[in-house]
């Protein structure tokens, strides 16, 4: 079992991760592909996201 400070530590340097590419993103000189690319980055790590909140409920005994 995660410690909830720890996995909230996880959830936040997710976030930080998330942040740069999307500032990476939004250069002006991006080919349509890079910007696929980074719009799956997003994507993807959202997902991550959602799964850690999901355990953080879980440990908790959090339904919301």
């Amino acid at each position: 079992m995660i410690e909830p400070a720890e996995l909230f530590a996880k959830i936040t340097g997710q976030l930080e991760d998330l942040h740069g590419i999307a500032v990476e993103g939004q250069r002006a000189n991006l080919s349509p592909d890079e910007n696929c690319a980074y719009a799956d980055q997003i994507s993807n790590g959202l997902q991550n996201i959602g799964e850690a909140v999901r355990i953080l409920r879980l440990e908790n005994g959090s339904n919301s």
